[in-house]
């Protein structure tokens, strides 16, 4: 029987945030970049990928690579769809979904790493804070 405070991604299975961050963090920086991943990783990327995004992926996935972000110079995950388009999605936003990660490796949107601020709600209201 499956333990139900794990999740599971493809063929594998996390206890934690950490856990998972530190797969797939080892993966981003272990795979060669523009490779398409092999199948074990592909389902555990397609897993990540369905469970902790809320984005359409058109007509199938048919691959993900790691490939140089063109603005922010850094490795990154691809999801490659049929028709070619491809899009980068954050793991980090993904495993955040999926189980929150401590407080020091929250994700913040692109906006708040430009204002070096973080908004966050309080009393029914946003306020920021600096980063």
């Amino acid at each position: 029987m499956e333990n139900p405070n794990r999740v599971s991604l493809g063929p594998m299975s996390f206890g934690s945030s950490i856990e998972m961050f530190d797969y797939f963090y080892k993966l981003l920086h272990s795979w060669s970049i523009d490779f398409n991943f092999n199948e074990y990783e592909h389902l555990v990327l397609m897993g990540l990928f369905e469970k902790g995004q809320e984005v359409k992926t058109g007509n199938g996935i048919c691959g993900f690579q790691i490939r140089q972000h063109p603005l922010y110079k850094s490795r990154c995950f691809y999801m490659i769809r049929e028709d070619g388009s491809v899009e980068e999605f954050s793991f980090r936003k993904c495993i955040h979904y999926l189980i929150p990660l401590p407080e020091n490796m929250v994700p913040i949107s692109d906006v708040n790493k430009v204002l070096k601020r973080k908004v966050e709600p309080k009393k029914g209201k946003y306020v920021t804070r600096p980063v």
